[in-house]
């Protein structure tokens, strides 16, 4: 007979997929967010943190409870049964602690509830890179440089007009500044 006793085989990964994971809650742009570019340089690993797909979310608000992120993964098999993980980014942010960053998986739902009290703590920690660094304002109507401003996420808007270079002088009225958003932010 022939038979291979000790065959030697090699597995070399062509192309990487990307992951698509669920966010809901207390995130910039809650959806689905895709991590990872679909055949991206050879040998690349696409392995993504929790701490990712927040990014890729556009961050977190300023309601978001960090001490409890849920996690739900389904679990193979012919009968829908899921993992539920909980988080606490608060020690992850303050103090390191990695175990808080999981690896995600394509298909996890990722959700940041409501904070019923903002915390010293929490306040602190949606200070770091988990909220996002700046924001685009678009400001028309009468001020010497109209268009679109990268500003602070907590910019007020009278800074916004200002950093427009303010109003013009008999064309503007003052009394008439609005804010119209578009987004939850």
């Amino acid at each position: 007979s022939k038979e291979l006793l000790r065959p030697e085989l090699q597995i070399s990964l062509l192309k990487t997929r990307p992951i698509k994971v669920s966010l809901l809650g207390e995130v910039k742009n809650p959806g689905i967010v895709t991590l990872g570019i679909p055949g991206g340089p050879e040998n690349q690993m696409n392995i993504f943190t929790v701490i990712d797909a927040i990014t890729a979310a556009g961050g977190i608000t300023n309601q978001a409870n960090l001490k409890e992120v849920i996690i739900k993964r389904r679990m193979p098999g012919d009968i829908a049964s899921y993992k539920i993980a909980k988080l606490d980014l608060i020690k992850l942010v303050l103090e390191g602690d990695q175990k808080q960053n999981l690896i995600l998986f394509d298909g996890d739902l990722v959700t940041l509830n409501k904070a019923e009290k903002l915390s010293e703590e929490i306040i602190e920690a949606s200070s770091a890179n988990l909220r996002q660094q700046s924001i685009m304002v678009t400001v028309i109507g009468e001020v010497r440089a109209p268009g679109e401003k990268k500003l602070k996420p907590d910019t007020s808007l009278l800074q916004a007009v200002m950093q427009a270079g303010g109003p013009i002088a008999f064309k503007s009225n003052n009394n008439r500044i609005q804010l119209i958003r578009i987004n939850r932010n």
